[in-house]
Formats: C-alpha cells, sequence, structure tokens
C-alpha cells in the first residue's frame, strides 16, 4: 500500500469515527440551525437532557456509553432546576448553514452555576472531545473569557456539524439558560447591557451620595439607613449579575458562593431596618415593631451562618421562605402605618410593591418557582429603581410633614409664649404696684417702729438711769452700815440694771442699723490699743467662770486700721462677751492680731461647745439663738447681727470656723492704715463705702 493510499485510509477512519462520535447527537434528534438572519439561539428547546442524580456520569457514558440512550428531548422554554443535588447533561448538534465560517459566543448569563464543563470535538484530534470549564467554583482568572457572564469561544467552518455537550452542577439554585450568540449581536447587547449597568448603578450612587448629604444637614438617621438600604440593593445587583465576583473577590469562590445569599438576605435585613425608622414603628406600631425585630434577628443569623457552614442549600432555603415572609408582613406594616397616618406610608406602600413585587418575581424565578426569562431576572432591577424614587419621594414628604408639624408647634409655642408673656408683664405689674405699697407700708412701720424704740428707750432710760444711779450711790454711801445680804441685794439691783441698759443699747443699734441711719467716723485706730482696753473691761467677767484671757499676738505693732474707735471697741467687747459666755468654767479663751494681705486680723478662740456647719450662716441673724445654748446663755440673740453690720460699715469682714465639742473663731479682718489712705468726710457712712 502506497503512502498516499494510506495517508487516505487514515482520513477514512477518522471521519468514520467521527461519524460514530456524532451519531448519538443526530440520532437524539436535538440540533440548531445556524442562520445568519438569527443573532442568536436558546438552547432550551433546541436539546435533549440527561439527568446524573449521583454525579457519576463520564463522558464516554453520555456519548458512547450506557447513557447515550437515556437523553430526553427537553420541552421547557428553560432548563430551571431550583435546588437540586443532581447534575445534568446537555446535548445539542449545531449546523452551520451559513456559507462562511461562523463565530459562536455560548453564553451563561447566571454567575451562581457551580460547575460548567463544555465538550466539543477537538478539530486538530479527531475523535477526541476537548474540555472547557468554568463556574462558580473556580477563580475568576481561570474563565476564558473576561467577563461576569460565563462565555465560551466556538468556530465552525461553512456546511460544519459540531456535536456540543454541556455538563451542569450547582449547589444553590440551577438554572441553564445557555444561549448561542454570533459575535457581533453579542457585542452589541454587551454595550447595551453595560449601559443599562452604568444607569443603574448611577442613579444609586446619586441617591446615596445625597442621602448621606441630607444627612449632615439633618441628622435624620432615616437618610444613612435609605443610603444603606440602596447599597444592598446595588451589592444584590452586582452579585446577581457576577460583577461582584469579577471586580470585588475575583480570587475568592469561596466568597462568591456565599455572597450570593448573603445579598438577597441583606437586602431584606436593610430593607427592614429602614422601614422601622421611616415608619417609626417602636410609637406608631410597637407590636408590629416587636415582629420586625424578629425578623431582623433571623436575618442577622442567616447572614452570619452563611460564613460558617456548609449547607448553602438549606441556608438559600431559609432565605427563600423569609422572602415569601417579607413581602406580606412590609406590606401589612404599611398598610397599618396609612391606617395611622404616618407621614409618607401612601408613597411607601406604592414604592414597596414595586420593589417587592420584582424581588419576588426575580426570586421565584431563581428559586425554580417560575420559569426563566431574562426579562424576569431584571424584574428586580427595575423594582427597586422604582423604588428608591418612590422612597426618595416619600423620605421628601416625610421630612415636609415633620417640619410642617414643627413649624405648627412653633408657632403654637410663640403664640403661648406671647400670651404667657403678657400675662407675666400683667402679673409683674400688678405685683410691682403691690410691692411699692407693701413696701411704703414697710418703711412707714419700720420708722413707726423706731420712733418707737427711740421714744421707749428715752422713757425707760429715765426711771433706768435712777435705779442704777441710786444704787450705785447707796452701795458706796452705805458702806459698813447696811447688812451684808442688804448689799447683795443691792448689788444685784445695780448689775441688773446695767445688763438692762446694755439690752436697751443693743436693741436701739439693731434699729438704727436695720432703718440706715447708723454713721460711723472712720479713722485711723491703733487695734491692739482697743483689744486691750476691752481685755481690761471684761477681765472681771472671765474672772467670775475661772476663764483666762491669753494673748498669742506675736507680731508687734502698731497694728493701725480704718476704724469707728467706739464701734471697733464694741465690736471685740462682743467677741470677748461672746466667748466667755460660750466657755465653760475654769478654760481658757486666746486672741492674736496679725497682719493678712494689707489687712490685719483680729481672732478670738473660745473652749466652747462649737457650732453645726449648717448654723455657721444662721447665728448671724438677728434674734436667732442655738437651741442647745439657749436656755444656758443670757441675751437677745443681735450681739453676733450688730458685730457683722458694724465690721460691714468699716469696710471690714467677719468669718468663723468651729469644729464640735472644740471651740469656735471669730476672725475680724478690718484694712490697714499702711495700705489705704483716710479720706476725711462729713459722712462716715460715705466714707466707708469709698474705702
Amino acid at each position: 500500500m502506497t503512502k498516499d493510499q494510506q495517508n487516505i485510509l487514515r482520513v477514512l477512519l477518522a471521519l468514520l469515527l467521527g461519524l460514530l462520535l456524532a451519531s448519538p447527537a443526530l440520532a437524539g434528534g436535538a440540533q440548531i440551525i445556524i442562520n445568519s438572519s438569527v443573532e442568536s439561539y436558546q438552547l432550551s428547546a433546541n436539546m435533549d437532557i440527561l439527568e446524573d442524580p449521583l454525579q457519576v456520569f463520564k463522558l464516554n457514558d453520555v456519548v458512547s456509553g450506557s447513557q447515550q440512550n437515556n437523553f430526553k428531548s427537553f420541552t421547557e422554554d428553560t432548563a430551571n432546576f431550583g435546588n437540586t443535588k443532581s447534575a445534568f447533561w446537555f446535548r445539542t448538534l449545531l449546523v452551520n448553514s451559513t456559507p462562511g465560517r461562523v463565530h459562536i459566543i455560548l453564553e451563561e448569563p447566571l454567575p451562581f452555576i457551580d460547575s460548567i464543563d463544555l465538550f466539543t470535538p477537538d478539530p486538530e484530534r479527531p475523535g477526541v472531545f476537548q474540555i472547557r470549564h468554568g463556574g462558580d467554583k473556580r477563580p475568576f482568572k481561570d474563565r476564558e473569557v473576561d467577563h461576569h457572564s460565563f462565555l465560551f469561544n466556538l468556530t465552525m467552518a461553512p456546511g460544519q456539524k459540531l456535536p456540543v455537550y454541556i455538563r451542569v452542577a450547582s449547589s444553590v439554585t440551577l438554572i441553564s439558560p445557555f444561549t448561542f450568540w454570533f459575535e457581533d449581536a453579542w457585542n452589541e447587547n454587551a454595550q447595551f447591557q453595560a449601559m443599562v449597568f452604568g444607569i443603574f448603578f448611577g442613579f444609586l450612587l446619586v441617591l446615596i451620595l445625597l442621602s448621606l448629604s441630607f444627612y449632615l444637614l439633618l441628622r435624620d438617621p432615616i437618610y444613612p439607613l435609605f443610603a444603606l438600604f440602596s447599597f444592598s440593593i446595588a451589592l444584590m445587583f452586582a452579585t446577581t449579575q457576577g460583577l461582584s465576583y469579577k471586580y470585588l473577590w475575583p480570587d475568592s469562590p469561596w466568597l462568591a458562593e456565599r455572597m450570593q445569599v448573603t445579598s438577597i438576605t441583606f437586602v431584606m435585613f436593610a430593607g427592614t431596618f429602614y422601614v422601622r425608622t421611616f415608619l417609626n414603628t417602636r410609637i406608631h406600631l410597637p407590636r408590629t415593631d416587636r415582629i420586625l425585630r424578629y425578623f431582623l434577628i433571623l436575618l442577622g443569623l442567616i447572614i452570619g451562618s452563611v460564613f460558617v457552614t456548609e449547607n448553602l442549600i438549606l441556608l438559600a432555603t431559609f432565605s427563600f421562605i423569609l422572602i415569601q415572609l417579607y413581602s406580606p408582613l412590609l406590606l401589612f406594616t404599611g398598610f397599618q402605618a396609612q391606617r395611622k397616618g404616618v407621614y409618607g406610608a401612601r408613597l411607601y406602600l406604592l414604592a414597596w410593591v414595586s420593589s417587592l413585587t420584582g424581588a419576588g418575581v426575580a426570586s421565584l424565578t431563581i428559586f425554580g418557582v417560575l420559569p426563566y426569562h431574562s426579562t424576569l431576572l431584571h424584574a428586580t432591577s427595575i423594582g427597586f429603581l422604582l423604588d428608591a424614587g418612590l422612597l426618595s419621594l416619600a423620605m421628601a414628604v416625610r421630612v415636609y410633614g415633620i417640619r410642617s408639624e414643627r413649624d405648627l408647634a412653633n408657632q403654637r409655642a410663640h403664640d403661648t409664649l406671647v400670651e404667657t408673656r403678657d400675662t407675666l408683664n400683667s402679673e409683674v405689674e400688678r405685683r410691682t404696684r403691690e410691692l411699692i405699697v407693701a413696701k411704703r407700708e414697710a418703711d412707714n412701720a419700720n420708722q413707726a417702729k423706731t420712733h418707737f424704740l427711740s421714744n421707749m428707750s428715752h422713757e425707760l432710760r429715765t426711771p433706768l438711769t435712777s435705779i442704777v444711779g441710786y444704787s450705785q450711790l447707796l452701795l458706796k454711801s452705805t458702806k459698813g452700815v447696811l447688812q451684808e445680804s442688804q448689799r447683795d441685794n443691792l448689788t444685784v439691783i445695780f448689775e441688773v440694771g446695767l445688763h438692762l441698759g446694755a439690752l436697751i443699747d443693743d436693741v436701739l443699734d439693731t434699729s438704727v442699723i436695720e432703718s440706715g441711719n447708723l454713721k460711723v467716723n472712720l479713722e485711723p485706730v491703733a487695734f491692739h490699743t482697743v483689744v486691750a482696753e476691752v481685755q481690761a473691761s471684761v477681765k472681771a467677767m472671765a474672772m467670775v467662770k475661772s476663764i483666762q484671757i491669753i494673748d498669742r499676738t506675736s507680731e508687734k505693732p502698731p497694728f493701725e486700721v480704718i476704724a469707728d474707735r467706739v464701734r471697733l471697741r464694741q465690736v471685740v467687747t462682743n467677741l470677748f462677751t461672746n466667748a466667755i459666755k460660750y466657755s465653760p468654767e475654769i478654760s481658757e479663751i486666746t486672741f492674736v492680731l496679725h497682719r493678712l494681705e494689707g489687712k490685719i486680723r483680729f481672732t478670738v478662740t473660745d473652749n466652747g461647745p462649737g457650732i453645726l456647719p449648717e448654723d455657721l450662716e444662721r447665728i448671724f441673724i438677728p434674734f436667732t439663738r442655738l437651741d442647745a445654748m439657749a436656755d444656758k446663755v443670757e441675751g437677745l440673740g443681735i450681739g453676733l447681727s450688730i458685730t457683722k453690720n458694724l465690721i460691714g460699715l468699716m469696710a471690714g469682714e467677719i468669718s468663723v470656723e468651729s469644729r464640735m465639742a472644740q471651740g469656735t473663731s471669730f476672725h475680724v479682718d478690718l484694712v490697714e492704715t499702711a495700705q489705704t489712705p483716710v479720706e476725711r468726710d462729713d459722712y462716715p457712712l460715705l466714707s466707708a463705702l469709698k474705702l
């Protein structure tokens, strides 16, 4: 046999083998006649189908083995199998009826198919099929064509008959709307699809940016929630179209597969969260709000479980069940809100009907309840675009309503404020008139009191002077004549008269101070001299109780201050006598003079019972006596009040420190003459004010 004859024989054998391999497809009858007048061909009814429940069939089994005669003609419009564990084999015969070579693109537009295996005869090796792989289980870089859909290139010669076998399997849902495109037609469709995607994502991006801008202006939490809801729509659309796999996580098939369930669940989560805030269900619909909270918890559990379990079919089924609850639940919430008169509820209902209709149709299509059609899958996009636009309008209505309520409330508040102000002005005027009348009456009463006290003091002093004078005269002139008991009685009369005179002087001083008529004559006074004089005058009073008066002054005089000498003596006397009164018998009283920041401080410290902190201010109120010593110490309780007022008239200050059961210290601070020059004035009180 010659070499040419051998070559001819090889060709004939190859042709015979090719015919044998192609015979199953030819025998099956499913074929697609490629015609230049048709831009694309849907595989669907133009194929034979074989189910592989255990996913164990090999290529030889379905081409020439035991399963080649088990193919069945497919009569549905689309191969939609829903959630299934089976693998499926498709076969068809492509026949090029055109006079030239054609370049065909096989497209699987749904991005969530786990595994796609395409088998076509190898043009270089007769009788051998070449295998090309696709599916979301593989990294994006392994795809034959860099596109978000699964694409395979096919080239056919004029009149060529090309048997095609396809194996598909998926763990989530299995839809196989395979389409054969002429290259030019596919390019044109891809450009149109890119334009649609651009419009869709551009619109959502504008809504997100506007929402965030309005939030910065109004600080209303509804706007970031709407932005989150819009973002979830964009994420879901990008995932269902395969765009997220290409641009977001191209190297993670594991994440791409899980995001198919997560993105749909996340839309429900963000939508429910948004609805609760938009309709303020916590206030308007508390029972429904409780259901929505539980619904959010379920959605959150699904989203969290997607990333920790391998059983995606179960989670996808559970998510599908929640989708069926999601639509009526939010619609029911909207109807309730509309009945309650919530702002924007009507537009919310319209928006939610459009989005839920689109999402429901797409979900039912994905899960195999409805037959596949590209328009049905895009219903989600159309519905959510209408939803976003209507919800934007609903938010505007809501903001307008809230502002109207706020403006109405502000107007009512303003009217109430004006009314209250007018009422308050009238009340103030009335009370002012009453206070003027009361002040006039008080002034008249005070003048009457002062006049009465002056007259009474004159009337009391006249006989009292006689009593004190005659008792003193009798004590001096009858020495040695009267019996001891008679002299003691006469001494009591004399001392009681002196005490009564001191009380009258204190009452008169209080009256004059209250009337504002007391005048002081401010001049340089030697403070230490006044203290020494008073110490000598009260020494006898201290000796009666065996009390020592101790001078602890360490600095040298002069201690010259600006004061009224008479009133300063009265102040020091009051402090010394007060200390003696409240100190126990056989004790001591200390005093000290020292300089302190341009002032002279005089401090008297006793060993008395002390004063409670809450009583330290009360002791300077006229006629106030502390309950603990009221029955043990004589007096009217006006000595310290007079002392404080006198020190104030001399531009000084008085303060007190006390510890219970340890004693009390009174501090008097007066201006030192070395720090402040004296201004002589005919009105001593005015001079004190100038100081």
